[in-house]
């Protein structure tokens, strides 16, 4: 059964509302219909810990052959649509940027997840979506803002992934940002994270093998060896968060990926 099908209340935009309904539209035109709805009830998806739900949804109805029917659920941060999304998909799925479930199309927007299908029984091409639905003004499937603070030289699209918890085997203090990198011939992860308490640093890095400088009068260290998996790991502590590069087995590219990745500004949400 369709996510949508419950959905039923329309109404005409109100003034609050005019800003979102303006930006979207489907083969050039704004929507017919609008509804505001502050319960995310019908919303069935879920990030990999069950901790996020959406705030409100909004539901827009485009008069067209068939109608077309889309709703936005809303989440307070973008990177909590990003993770319940990229929880749900493969690595062609994460290419596209979108999956199938029954009739409906799923997608990532920002701080939304969309749900779009026609009011009859028939499937929506996925090439209708990418052509026909647009956000004035942004990119389709916008990624989190935290992803702008990876280099793009060197960088492997759609291989953006919001890690919770989880990562290198170790449990880690609010989300994880990564992306896959160029390793010459092979690939590797570079990754962001806040700051993690200094007892957990000290017993991961106990287990490693490497070298630890201390930059900025101590209040920088800058770690490159090996993980207790012998993966080759340059990892960097600061007082704005980590960076860091696993698996790249040139040192030299992946400190030169280090090093553009420090230089670029990024504000880590808080979990």
């Amino acid at each position: 059964m369709s996510m949508l099908a419950g959905c039923q209340l329309f109404q005409k935009p109100n003034h609050n509302d005019f800003s979102l309904r303006e930006k979207i539209r489907w083969e050039g035109k704004s929507a017919s219909l609008y509804s505001f709805d502050s319960s995310s009830d019908s919303f069935e998806l879920r990030d990999s810990v069950g901790r996020y739900t959406p705030l409100r949804s909004h539901h827009f109805e485009f008069d067209q052959n068939d109608t077309i029917r889309l709703v936005l659920f809303e989440f307070e941060k973008a990177y909590y649509a990003y993770s319940i999304f990229t929880n749900q998909v493969n690595s062609i799925e994460l290419e596209e940027g979108l999956f199938r479930k029954g009739n409906d199309l799923f997608f990532y927007h920002d701080k939304f997840i969309g749900i779009i299908h026609y009011t009859k029984a028939e499937l929506i091409p996925i090439h209708f979506l990418k052509s026909n639905l647009v956000f004035q003004g942004e990119e389709l499937f916008k990624i989190p803002a935290e992803f702008h603070a990876f280099p793009i030289s060197g960088r492997i699209l759609k291989s953006e992934r919001v890690i919770e918890s989880h990562f290198m085997a170790k449990t880690w203090h609010g989300p994880v940002f990564s992306i896959q990198i160029r390793c010459n011939q092979d690939t590797a992860t570079a990754f962001r994270a806040e700051v993690q308490a200094p007892e957990s640093l000290l017993a991961w890095r106990t287990r490693w093998e490497g070298t630890n400088e201390s930059i900025s009068s101590g209040e920088e260290n800058h770690f490159v060896g090996q993980n207790e998996l012998h993966e080759p790991i340059v990892f960097w502590v600061s007082p704005t968060g980590i960076l860091g590069i696993l698996g790249c087995y040139d040192p030299v590219l992946a400190q030169s990926f280090a090093e553009k990745m420090q230089k670029m500004t990024v504000l880590l949400p808080k979990p």
